[in-house]
């Protein structure tokens, strides 16, 4: 829902600060993959949860706790600037910030960006692969079984 439609845009924040100009592409793609994940290891353990003495309800408390344990972790960890990060060395910064000093920020071209056909085109795929993804989590269990 709305946690995870947050995660995308700072999924792009987080590349430009954190990757090198040359990984950055490959730093969006693994960041951007935990919705796929989250599914892959939720939905077994779920229902093998469900199997058990404890019920439904042990799926929402172990949902819970792993999501605020992952929640610590990024707030003791995280840093917006890895300038500011005492685990960086000096050697790993020069990496990350190479090629990035110096750049002028522009305003951005937003009706050439909205307007353009290839934009639309993933905007479009991404809202019929999102639409194929939710109906299979939803009623594709229940296919499965019958």
């Amino acid at each position: 829902g709305i946690g995870t439609s947050l995660s995308f845009p700072v999924t792009g924040l987080v590349a430009s600060q954190w990757a090198t100009t040359k990984s950055a592409g490959t730093f969006i793609a693994l960041l951007s993959c935990h919705v796929q994940f989250c599914s892959i290891f939720t939905m077994p353990t779920s229902g093998a949860l469900c199997e058990t003495s404890l019920g439904w309800p042990s799926v929402f408390y172990l949902q819970g706790s792993i999501s605020a344990v992952a929640f610590l972790a990024f707030f003791l960890f995280y840093r917006d600037d890895p300038r500011q990060h005492r685990c960086v060395s000096p050697t790993e910064l020069a990496k990350i910030t190479k090629g990035k000093q110096g750049q002028e920020k522009q305003a951005a071209p937003y009706r050439a960006i909205v307007t353009d056909s290839c934009v639309i085109g993933v905007w479009l795929s991404t809202i019929g692969g999102n639409l194929g993804f939710q109906i299979f989590l939803l009623y594709g269990p229940t296919y499965i079984n019958k």
